[in-house]
């Protein structure tokens, strides 16, 4: 599945980032994890402030618990 990129809409894109993010869990730095986040809740684009609030949750367990990756296969 390929993935375009609109260059008119670049929240389209940061709630892509957004959504990636939060998926790939423990492969990412905390840190890094936890300043994306922390921008997309600064953005200026509601889009991508509610997006950032709704991934929020995973990406938060993800960074402060070491949760094995099995846990969330079983949430799905």
């Amino acid at each position: 599945m390929s993935v375009a990129i609109d260059n008119h809409c670049p929240w389209k894109t940061k709630c892509l980032a957004l959504q990636v993010v939060s998926k790939l869990g423990p492969s990412l730095n905390r840190k890094v994890v936890l300043e994306v986040l922390d921008l997309g809740l600064r953005d200026e684009v509601e889009e991508v402030r509610t997006e950032a609030v709704i991934s929020m949750p995973v990406m938060v367990l993800w960074s402060v618990l070491d949760i094995p990756s099995h846990v969330f296969e079983r949430m799905e």
